[in-house]
Parts: C-alpha cells; structure tokens; sequence
C-alpha cells in the first residue's frame, strides 16, 4: 500500500495535472520500443535480470529518465537484493539506509520547483536506497536523516533524476518534463492528451486554461468544426470535469 500503490494507481491522478499527454505501458513492452521516448518515468520496475538491465540501458541513452523508488533492486539472475544492479540499469550509485522515516523535505532547490514541505511517509520502509550524489548533482530534497532521497543530473544533454521515496510529487513531474524538454500544453492542472492533429483537454479544477498548441494553425472545435482561434496559444474557461476536443488543422 505505501510503496506500489502510490507509483501504480495514484499516479495517474498526478500525471493527469501535468498538461502533457503521456502513456503507460508494462516493462516488457518498453524493452521492445524503438525509438527513443523524450521522458520515461519507471515506477514499478523492481526486479530485473541481467539481460533486462543491458537492454534498458540500451532504451534510455537517448532519453531523460526518472528512476522510481527501487528499480532494479531485486537482481533476478542472481536471486538476491543488489544496488550493484540498481546502477547497472539506473547509472545511479545508491545506498542502501535503514533506521530512518520514509519522509521527504526539499532543499532550497526542491522548494524552487514547488514541492510541499514534507510528504512521503512515517513509517520505515524494508526498501529505502539513497543515491549518492555526485559533484554536478541537485539534491531536490533529502530524508529526517540527511541522506539524498531526490537528485539530479545531466548526463549526455539528457535528465536523469532517482526519486527514492515512492510518494510522487507533481512539481517533480513537471520538473522532468521541462528538463527533457516535453512539450506542455498548459501550465493549469488540466488533463491532456493528444494524437495527429487531436488534443483532448479536461479540467480538473475550475478556471481559465491557457492552452499551448505549439502551432500557428487554426484550431477548432472537433466536434462541431467551429473555428475557435488561432495558435500558438488559446484561452478556454472551465469548470472541473469539462473537456475540450479540439482539432489543429486548416
């Protein structure tokens, strides 16, 4: 409940403030993609095998990456808990902490980017791995003890970012995204998703959403094709619950 729960189920209520489309898929999928996603986000991806690790490193060299809680942690070729394997697959160096609540406060650098004052949780966790930072590193924030619980680093041109406690925060999210780059329709907390020349919007909350459409194309109602403006960006008015089915076309 306090570890599988928050990155398998919660998190789609997370990413579905963010105003960028995203998609997810199960791990064995991602090792059979081809190209190269902008940003992948691993949240339940514990146990790998030595061959899984080779290929995932092969997947993310070319992305920014946000490493979720304990990945890799259970080595199953070798059957036995490993940060060796954790750094194999994640290129972070992490270790492992024990003694100390699962809770989180941001440094000054994770207070920048929006993260509340304390969220994960009181009780210990049997899994807790710290990365151990490098010179170049942002520590976003740390656990009771010190130690690093979120860092991150350039590495390539390309974000990376090991997030150790499994309670994910939005401005976390959005972080990444504007590191790598993902294209953000609205800076609102709006649901978003978008295929071909279709963008799908939904308010989560109520007020005006200004929309980013990363084009200076018409944009219309998709539904009724009435023309309502013309990008890069247009001003909507919601109410928590509305959705918007807009087409950039001619």
């Amino acid at each position: 409940y306090l570890t599988t729960s928050p990155s398998i189920y919660w998190i789609r209520e997370k990413m579905n403030r963010t105003g960028t489309p995203f998609g997810q898929y199960l791990f064995r999928d991602v090792l059979k993609r081809g190209e190269p996603a902008k940003l992948n986000v691993f949240l339940a991806t514990y146990a790998m095998t030595a061959k899984q690790r080779k290929k995932l490193v092969e997947i993310t060299s070319g992305s920014s990456n946000m490493w979720v809680w304990a990945p890799a942690y259970v080595d199953l070729t070798k059957g036995e808990f490993s940060t060796d394997a954790v750094r194999e697959a994640t290129g972070f160096e992490v270790r492992e902490i024990a003694g100390t609540k699962a809770l989180v406060r941001p440094t000054e650098a994770g207070r920048k980017i929006g993260l509340p004052e304390l969220f994960g949780t009181e009780k210990p966790l049997n899994a807790l791995l710290s990365p151990v930072p490098r010179e170049s590193d942002t520590i976003l924030a740390t656990f009771p003890d010190g130690s690093p619980a979120i860092t991150t680093r350039i590495v390539d041109g390309k974000a990376q970012m090991f997030c150790a406690t499994p309670d994910i925060q939005i401005p976390l999210l959005k972080h990444m995204e504007k590191l790598a780059n993902v294209h953000v329709y609205t800076d609102q907390p709006a649901g978003v998703y978008a295929n071909g020349n279709l963008v799908s919007l939904t308010a989560t909350e109520d007020g005006e959403y200004t929309v980013d459409f990363g084009t200076d194309k018409p944009i219309f109602d998709a539904y009724t094709d009435a023309r309502l403006g013309t990008g890069p960006t247009l001003k909507f008015n919601l109410k928590e619950g509305d959705n918007r089915l807009l087409r950039i076309g001619e």
